[in-house]
């Protein structure tokens, strides 16, 4: 399995293709975008799977490389390939196999949004913290995955049909988005140029209000105000 993952980041090259058309605003880079996701989505069920065989304490995974796989498959309305990966990241993470889930690698805006994914799906989950290095002994401490007190509350509202009381939040999201976009260890997106620009993750959230009938915010901040930061067509 892992010679077989390895092979599919042949996906880098579409990668950044998808990068320069959006910084070069060059088109919206969704041709680009589906294909390196494609070859990305099938190198993480692959990995995912592997992991499994070795069951808590072995291969740890990438948390974060999960829920960006997960962001793009459902930005870009793939409903079927969305739901496959969500129930195998519950199962990866019930079996302790992800790296990055607790203390500086906590990632907070992965777990935000897979939050949101499980209670989409009616997914009950209490393993909130639990990686192979160790159990985390109070989730909403700082710098733990619940460490945001602003993301819970956005969490708690994301269904309401009416979001603009929330607009201090949804700003402050951007914000914090941004902020982990940054070259820092721990930082949900590290150095990825492409989601500095495209803000898949908080698409995602809107594509999920969408299925649901619900009203997509409109957040007046410079992240989603470039024309490619909107939901691709599909």
């Amino acid at each position: 399995y892992f010679k077989v993952s390895q092979a599919l980041w042949c996906a880098g090259y579409d990668h950044a293709l998808a990068m320069l058309d959006i910084y070069k605003h060059k088109g919206d880079g969704v041709v680009h975008l589906c294909k390196a996701y494609e070859y990305i989505y099938w190198m993480l069920r692959i990995e995912q799977r592997g992991a499994l065989v070795y069951g808590p304490g072995g291969i740890g995974l990438s948390f974060a490389d999960a829920v960006e796989s997960l962001s793009f498959c459902m930005a870009l309305g793939w409903v079927d390939k969305t739901e496959h990966l969500v129930n195998e990241i519950y199962v990866a993470y019930s079996n302790q196999c992800y790296s990055d889930v607790r203390m500086r690698y906590s990632n907070p805006l992965a777990h935000w949004l897979l939050r949101i994914f499980f209670d989409y799906y009616g997914l009950q989950f209490d393993g909130w913290g639990k990686g192979v290095h160790g159990e985390t002994e109070d989730i909403y401490a700082k710098p733990e995955c619940f460490c945001e007190p602003m993301l819970n509350e956005l969490f708690e509202h994301w269904r309401d049909a009416d979001l603009s009381g929330m607009s201090d939040h949804l700003i402050w999201l951007c914000d914090y988005y941004t902020h982990r976009t940054c070259d820092a260890e721990g930082m949900e997106f590290r150095s990825d140029l492409l989601q500095a620009r495209f803000p898949a993750l908080i698409l995602a959230w809107f594509r999920l209000r969408e299925n649901l009938g619900l009203s997509i915010p409109v957040i007046d901040h410079p992240l989603m105000q470039a024309e490619y930061a909107t939901l691709p067509l599909v």
